[in-house]
């Protein structure tokens, strides 16, 4: 099995989440995310 290695890309600034897509969205100070995205999100199953 091969090793992965690790590069930072770069950093987050703020996080949204939009739970309903024409409701406002709000700023996260942390977040859960799982191979669907951020839990939470409309999107998340």
């Amino acid at each position: 099995m091969s090793q992965a290695t690790q590069t930072e890309v770069g950093t987050v600034a703020s996080l949204w989440r939009y739970p309903v897509k024409s409701m406002m969205g709000e700023e996260l100070p942390a977040a859960q995310v799982n191979e669907y995205g951020v839990l939470g999100d409309r999107a998340t199953r």
